[in-house]
């Protein structure tokens, strides 16, 4: 071992939160070794938004993020702002556009992750693909990192190993035995921003599989307005990724179908025209869902009692669901939960109680709504631990 050159940072996992980890600390000055597992440099990225890469989020803010420590996110994403990124996209001439809801997207998310790499090699990183990490260690203030009967050296080890999601691209729980080693809490993993699986007594709704509506969904007093996608194993698309988030098991969803209508006084202002509660709602929504919505009370307005007007009301703007499930990590865009950030500084994401460890990205317990947030705090957590390193 004498002589073994050490590294002043070797980061595990080439992802997003790798990557920019990478080029940070290498932009400083420091020797840098990125270690992937996968051929593929940032794989995961490279597909991000079926090649259309939603990779910030103008409305960036702590709000949007599930964390244990709701406040840990703050600091980090004050640290790297979207307009950094932009800046990052304009110097190697990217186009971007903005979207609904602040959302931003890259013509092709296969050139911002070569836009990463080249960032990293440029400044002096050093990249190596195909290699398993088997173990961590630290003895007199340098880490060993063992990989495939060679060992690396190194002052510093940056974990941007990624989560459980998406196993089929590659994904494993790598990052939470790492952190396991050294004694640090995980918080319990899940499935999130995936499909929704209905319960039985809700099989109609099979019937509008390929149909998308508008909606919105509450869940403990948060709410989320987006596009609601039926399939034919429950509900897909924005508005059930973002209550897969939050969702805790046996609790009931409101489904808001009509969102910017008052169903009672739509129809109570069709009374006169005699026409039929369905014949009012297929007007508004697809008839398929109109059906649903008022099965046993598909009468004419003009004779409909306040009663069934009320319960037509409550089924079409609050609609409860008590999900059956959520699919699981192969279906899933990340995985919440992960390394506790009680045991991480909020500004550097360096381990409290191993100097120089670092935890970046989707590893660490910070999961971000469906619209960019979550490779934002890939930037945001890389570039504070890349620029914190000793």
């Amino acid at each position: 071992m004498i002589g073994m050159h050490v590294w002043d940072a070797v980061i595990i996992g080439g992802g997003a939160s790798g990557l920019m980890a990478g080029l940070t600390a290498a932009k400083r000055g420091k020797s840098v070794l990125i270690l992937e597992k996968s051929s593929v440099i940032a794989r995961k990225l490279r597909i991000t938004g079926g090649g259309n890469c939603n990779f910030s989020n103008l409305n960036v803010s702590s709000s949007h993020y599930l964390s244990e420590n709701p406040h840990f996110p703050k600091s980090a994403l004050a640290g790297y702002t979207p307009e950094e990124f932009l800046s990052l996209l304009s110097k190697h001439s990217l186009k971007w556009e903005e979207r609904d809801n602040g959302e931003l997207f890259a013509f092709g998310a296969t050139y911002i992750a070569d836009m990463l790499i080249h960032e990293c090699v440029s400044s002096g990183a050093k990249i190596e693909t195909g290699v398993n990490i088997s173990g961590v260690e630290k003895t007199d203030g340098v880490f060993s990192v063992f990989a495939g009967g060679k060992i690396y050296k190194a002052r510093n080890v940056v974990i941007a190993a990624g989560s459980v999601a998406a196993p089929q691209l590659g994904a494993t729980d790598a990052g939470y035995r790492l952190a396991e080693q050294f004694g640090i809490q995980i918080v319990p993993v899940k499935p999130a921003l995936a499909g929704m699986v209905l319960p039985e007594n809700l099989a109609a709704f099979t019937s509008l599989t390929g149909i998308t509506v508008p909606v919105s969904v509450s869940l403990r007093g948060k709410s989320f307005y987006g596009n609601l996608l039926f399939t034919h194993q429950g509900l897909s698309g924005p508005a059930a990724f973002w209550v897969s988030l939050y969702h805790r098991e046996g609790e009931a969803v409101a489904v808001n179908f009509m969102p910017q209508c008052d169903i009672t006084a739509l129809l109570n202002s069709e009374r006169k025209a005699g026409k039929t509660v369905l014949s009012v709602l297929s007007a508004v929504m697809p008839k398929k869902l109109a059906q649903i919505m008022t099965d046993g009370f598909d009468v004419r307005l003009a004779g409909a009692s306040r009663e069934v007007l009320t319960a037509v009301n409550e089924r079409v703007n609050n609609f409860k669901i008590v999900p059956a499930g959520f699919l699981g990590y192969g279906k899933a865009e990340v995985a919440s939960g992960g390394v506790s950030t009680h045991g991480l500084s909020s500004k550097t994401m360096e381990s409290k109680i191993v100097k120089g460890l670092y935890f970046t990205g989707e590893v660490v317990d910070v999961t971000g709504e469906l619209g960019g947030y979550n490779l934002h705090w890939a930037w945001a957590s890389g570039f504070a631990a890349g620029k914190s390193l000793e």
